[in-house]
């Protein structure tokens, strides 16, 4: 869609075009109106850069020069996601170990997606899954540095040295084996998400993309994971 050249109370000092490199200030009286476009256009305008087309929102922020300011792409954007599907079946209660030999199924969402959305999967045999901890307190987070499950043998990590539910975006990464396909109904095993889990993204897991060059971590990963895939023990 070729958008019409903007007002000259858009353009900068130097007579550019803010708006093409995803971010503009405006005065308020045009932030409302121009919210409206860029919410409907981000995504499709040949002239936003990938990282304000992926947004598809508008996000005020402190301007730094004029009195409002909106940023698309930009670090501390709202971002609106849609769960593609949900986990059926599987684990009921989010706990930390024994997710080895659980089946469960991703059910995506018949109303959007065709038949054929799935066709070729069944040729891959591992899958990577997006899903979001809906089951998570909101109010317990730390992006601080924390022991590990709170055991004190272990060292102190930062929020990004770990993988737990405790992220501002609540989001979870899973990699499951591909059971079957039938129709939309994926059929995993070893999926460490519980039924009813909003799932976000799926994805073929390509061998290419695996880790290049070697692969180390801290000691404390392998001896908490020791029982995390791990079949449940008989219950009495």
């Amino acid at each position: 869609m070729q958008r019409p050249d903007p007002p000259a109370d858009l353009l900068d000092h130097d007579g550019r075009q803010p708006y093409r490199t995803g971010q503009l200030d405006l005065g308020p009286d045009l932030f409302a109106a121009l919210g409206k476009v860029l919410d409907t256009e981000a995504g499709r305008d040949p002239h936003h850069q990938p990282q304000a087309a992926a947004t598809g929102r508008l996000v005020a922020r402190r301007p730094v020069l004029g009195p409002a300011a909106a940023r698309v792409g930009h670090v501390g954007d709202v971002f609106s996601v849609e769960a593609l599907g949900r986990v059926v079946g599987g684990r009921t209660e989010p706990t930390d170990d024994y997710w080895g030999g659980t089946r469960a199924i991703i059910r995506l969402d018949g109303d959007r997606f065709p038949l054929d959305a799935t066709k070729g999967l069944e040729e891959f045999s591992h899958l990577d899954v997006i899903f979001r901890f809906h089951r998570t307190d909101p109010t317990d987070l730390n992006f601080g540095a924390r022991r590990p499950r709170d055991n004190p043998d272990w060292p102190e990590v930062g929020v990004f040295g770990h993988r737990n539910m405790r992220r501002i975006n609540w989001l979870g990464s899973s990699r499951c084996r591909l059971l079957k396909v039938d129709g939309l109904d994926l059929h995993v095993e070893d999926l460490d998400a519980i039924d009813g889990t909003p799932v976000l993204e799926v994805k073929p897991w390509f061998e290419e993309f695996g880790p290049r060059g070697e692969v180390h971590q801290p000691a404390w990963t392998t001896e908490m994971l020791r029982d995390y895939f791990a079949p449940a023990p008989p219950t009495a």
